[in-house]
């Protein structure tokens, strides 16, 4: 059976989006080639903790909680655009 559309697939595959999970955890899923990167921030007292999860390995916290949504975001999409 032949894929219609593969460029669609493709761009699906990199496309990403915030989801908010519920009030203060938000997370989102990129590709980077083979390997299924997500990430996760979620609201704590000191501020935004973001954490990385790689397809087949454990959990990393990227650095110290940032203090708004918006900045750990931005941390999190510049880690995905860089890679593994």
């Amino acid at each position: 059976m032949r894929l219609k559309g593969a460029k669609h697939v493709d761009y699906a595959m990199k496309c990403n989006k915030w989801y908010k999970l519920r009030p203060g955890d938000y997370t989102f899923t990129t590709w980077v080639g083979d390997d299924q990167l997500t990430y996760r921030v979620v609201r704590q007292q000191d501020g935004w903790l973001l954490s990385r999860k790689v397809a087949g390995a454990g959990l990393l916290i990227l650095g110290a909680p940032a203090k708004t949504l918006s900045e750990a975001q931005a941390v999190a999409e510049a880690d995905a655009e860089v890679g593994l």
